[in-house]
């Protein structure tokens, strides 16, 4: 975790009360530890999933989502595993779990928030996107996408709505209202995130992801480390690792150096505006499926 200031006990308190990120934890949590392990099965997945059956019903939703754009559609939760595969299925599982989280915390803050629900699962996608372009580690840039604005559920709670509030009519976005709450209130939503995040995640690279994605502490501050490339804090993958995921292309990719493929410039720049071009249908059609 990068080091702060030490933040306001409101912070601390604000913290205890919401406690550690459900989507992190549970279902999603024992999905995420059988897609690593070598040993386990499809017959394992499918039963840990089946086991819980408001997830099972949520995710079996969202894969047959426009979101995910599947020329076949899963009847079962097998279906579903055997189309998407372990790494997708948590991603989508992830995704589900954090739309539906997103979607339903409660609190009063609605200028500051925003749609985060939707923001969350753009951004991710974004971050899986250029990960996989750049050679960085795509499932850690999908977790970081994914869950790096959750310090806007937890900076209300510590401060109060009105404040947060008259911060977002003043400076809606970016790095300028990160700045502004650091100003005023001694941190930021990504650091505040990124605290919330650290309650559940042990991935290092994750939280620091999120606490540096407005510029860290002084705004323009990017953690630096071996092996990691320009996303801040995201390990780069194996050479290995990015040639097998990016083996279908390698015709129109250069190599740069150790760990790294780098996509010629313009067959990049159409991958991310067709992402671009279809985002806003894919994201309204989801909400109407979920």
């Amino acid at each position: 975790m990068p080091r702060f200031s030490q933040p306001d006990t409101r912070v601390h308190d604000a913290l205890r009360r919401i406690g550690p990120l459900p989507v992190l934890g549970g279902t999603v949590a024992r999905i995420r530890t059988l897609a690593d392990d070598p040993n386990g099965s499809t017959s394992d997945l499918v039963t840990v999933i089946e086991s819980d059956e408001a997830f099972a019903a949520n995710l079996l939703r969202y894969a047959n989502s426009a979101a995910n754009a599947r020329p076949i559609r899963a009847r079962t939760i097998r279906q579903a595993v055997m189309l998407l595969g372990r790494r997708a299925l948590v991603r989508i599982a992830l995704e589900a779990a954090t739309y539906r989280f997103l979607e339903r915390f409660p609190g009063g803050a609605h200028l500051s928030r925003g749609q985060l629900h939707v923001h969350a699962v753009t951004v991710a996608a974004y971050a899986y996107t250029t990960a996989e372009l750049g050679g960085a580690h795509t499932d850690t840039a999908h977790l970081a996408g994914l869950l790096h604005d959750v310090g806007k559920l937890l900076m209300p709670a510590a401060f109060g709505v009105v404040a947060l509030e008259e911060i977002a009519a003043e400076e809606p976005a970016g790095a300028p209202r990160a700045a502004l709450e650091r100003k005023r209130l001694g941190l930021d939503h990504a650091a505040a995130g990124a605290l919330l995040v650290g309650l559940t995640e042990p991935d290092d690279a994750v939280t620091k992801a999120i606490a540096y994605h407005h510029g860290g502490p002084t705004g323009l501050a990017c953690p630096t480390r071996p092996q990691t490339n320009a996303s801040c804090g995201i390990p780069k993958r194996s050479r290995t690792a990015s040639r097998r995921s990016m083996s279908t292309g390698a015709n129109r990719r250069t190599s740069t150096g150790f760990g790294t493929t780098t996509p010629i410039d313009g067959w990049r720049r159409s991958r991310l505006q067709r992402c671009h071009r279809h985002k806003h249908h894919r994201l309204r059609s989801m909400c109407t499926s979920m």
